[in-house]
């Protein structure tokens, strides 16, 4: 399309831009001269018409030709030149073609067809005059001013042209496309507002990865991974001024760094920061998980399954690990499965196991726990110490404190070097106090109960069967005192108040200076006949016989120190041996009694047998 305004002395004619039209036209009129002479016919209209279709033609042909499915992938440009063609035909006011020559030329655009001021200039002067030939020009648009600052994704940039000292000619031209350029505005048939703007799109814009519920989307750096491959970066704030998230090329993801030292690295240095939330909102009673797992082709009964960590700074700034989480696998038997739970921190700078969960059982202070049976749950403290207890809530379930022994079905020692046992235990209303001599670790133990409160609140010491209650039952289980020695002491060290029920007291003992044992009130011995059993007639001349075989002697107690008591008597030793009685440590006061008594009455019967035979003698005498 050609229009020629008049201006001045001038005419001049330009045409709009139609690609390809313009190259040939060029072409043909500056090589040929039956071109030229044909252009100055009066048929050059229909003969630039025949071009402008034949180039049309060709192009359509070139294009259907770039449509064909081809084995080559598409690939962008690297690099489009950033102007573009503009041709036209300059004449003077009457009509003639200017002579052919250069001129100054300067072109503006405009983003308002009548605006003042132009948004781009472009003076093709002095060394960058438009040359002429045959009135047509030839010229590429920003080839000496830039056109990156003209955003042409907009269709109202119009053109304006001034030639020498001429005013800008009128009226401006609106810049178009070329056919085939409408399409510039979709992909694949989609529109421009179906895609992501690298730059932005106002009210913000949503990246879909395909149509089907299947389709992926991918993202990419340009380069693979490795220690050399590009990280990708999500930016948020103002202008990208925050770098939310970094994807290292090694895969690591840092959320608030931009060097995550692991797979996931949260850093902040706000207060309470950074929070790991998991949520759930279904109405369900259902909570949120965490899971570690260990996917192993081998799995053994030693391993590691998940941890926690908790890492601080020390007093010279060295990063140290302060408390450890973490769980194993101790039997991976298929239907026999079981895990362990460790909990470790540092102790005086040493990392140490300070609690061990394993087969339903707790170890604190020590990670050797025994293999308790399944019907009890136990809670291992230090090297010996335990609390085990029925899982049973039913009747007979107990409690036992430990030292030194664990149940796995049957009482053993520990297994740890050769030790005694002791535990005290509850359980249907009773408590009891046992222990054990020495044993080997893992042998069978046998226990002694030592003190028994069972249900009716009767005592027994040295029996688990009390006689009655209210009743302190006590058995030395020796038969004699050089074992299981029964030890009472005093509240103040020196005194002890036997009471009756009523709170009279009908009897104190005490120790004196020289522990000796005294007592004020009377202290009577059991001598029924209902107490007593096993009856054996003891003649009286023998005991006299034997008496005589005692050996009597002063003496002072061994703790009477400061020897300010002396004492008479016989020996337990002898008193023991020569009658039989007692044992050897002491003599029995009601021995003592029955032997005196029997003596003495012995001897009275003599006295009086003595006496008759005397009376007979002096009767003889008269």
């Amino acid at each position: 399309m050609n229009y020629c305004p008049k201006h001045n002395n001038h005419h001049h004619c330009h045409r709009s831009f139609i690609p390809g039209a313009h190259l040939l036209h060029s072409f043909l009129h500056d090589s040929y001269e039956w071109y030229r002479k044909w252009h100055h016919y009066r048929f050059r209209p229909q003969l630039h018409l025949l071009i402008f279709i034949s180039t049309l033609l060709i192009a359509i042909g070139l294009i259907l030709q770039a449509l064909q499915p081809s084995n080559i992938p598409a690939r962008a440009a690297t690099s489009i030149l950033q102007e573009f063609p503009f041709q036209g035909r300059l004449t003077n006011a009457d009509g003639t073609v200017i002579s052919n020559g250069s001129y100054d030329v300067v072109f503006k655009l405009y983003n308002v067809v009548d605006e003042v001021t132009a948004d781009w200039t472009e003076s093709h002067t002095a060394g960058n005059q438009i040359t002429t030939t045959n009135g047509i020009f030839n010229t590429m648009l920003g080839s000496i001013t830039s056109l990156g600052s003209i955003d042409f994704n907009t269709d109202t940039w119009y053109l304006g042209i001034t030639v020498g000292a001429d005013a800008e000619m009128t009226p401006r031209i609106r810049l178009g496309a070329a056919p085939y350029a409408f399409n510039s505005e979709q992909v694949g048939g989609k529109q421009e507002t179906s895609f992501a703007l690298l730059a932005g799109r106002s009210g913000g814009q949503t990246v879909i990865g395909g149509t089907a519920v299947t389709d992926d989307l991918s993202l990419q750096t340009t380069s693979g991974v490795g220690t050399t491959g590009a990280d990708m970066h999500f930016k948020v704030g103002n202008n990208g001024a925050t770098e939310a998230m970094t994807i290292l090329n090694s895969g690591n993801v840092g959320i608030g760094t931009t060097a995550p030292s692991e797979l996931l690295h949260l850093l902040s240095s706000a207060v309470g920061k950074p929070v790991l939330r998991i949520e759930n909102t279904n109405a369900d009673g259902n909570p949120g998980f965490i899971h570690f797992v260990k996917d192993s082709a081998s799995p053994l009964a030693t391993d590691l399954l998940g941890q926690i960590s908790f890492y601080g700074d020390d007093s010279v700034g060295t990063q140290n690990r302060f408390a450890t989480i973490f769980a194993r696998s101790a039997d991976v038997t298929d239907g026999s499965e079981d895990g362990s739970i460790h909990f470790k921190h540092l102790v005086a700078g040493t990392d140490t196991e300070v609690m061990t969960l394993v087969g339903g059982n707790v170890g604190i202070g020590t990670t050797n726990i025994e293999a308790w049976a399944s019907s009890h749950r136990a809670l291992q403290i230090g090297g010996q110490t335990s609390i085990m207890s029925n899982t049973s809530e039913g009747a007979g379930s107990a409690v036992y404190f430990t030292q030194g022994g664990y149940y796995d079905g049957a009482w053993k020692y520990r297994n740890t070097a050769s030790d005694e046992a002791t535990r005290f235990y509850m359980t249907n209303g009773t408590f009891a106090v046992s222990t054990a001599p020495a044993g080997d670790p893992d042998a069978a133990l046998t226990w002694s109960d030592r003190l028994f409160i069972n249900n009716t609140g009767a005592v027994g010491i040295g029996t688990a069967t009390p006689t009655a209650s209210t009743m302190v039952t006590i058995n030395d289980n020796q038969g004699d005192n050089s074992a299981g020695l029964l030890n009472i002491i005093a509240s103040n060290a020196s005194d002890w108040a036997f009471r009756s029920s009523n709170g009279t007291q009908v009897f104190q003992a005490y120790t004196n200076s020289s522990s000796n044992f005294q007592g004020t009130g009377q202290f009577t011995d059991g001598s029924s006949k209902e107490l007593k059993k096993d009856f054996e007639q003891v003649g009286s001349s023998e005991l006299i016989d034997k008496l005589k075989l005692l050996t009597f002697q002063e003496w002072t107690y061994n703790a009477d120190e400061d020897a300010i008591e002396r004492h008479f008597g016989p020996f337990a030793e002898d008193f023991n041996t020569i009658f039989g009685l007692g044992n050897s440590k002491g003599i029995s006061a009601g021995d003592m009694a029955g032997l005196s008594l029997a003596i003495i009455k012995e001897q009275q019967a003599q006295i009086e047998d003595l006496q008759e035979r005397i009376k007979i003698q002096e009767e003889k005498t008269k």
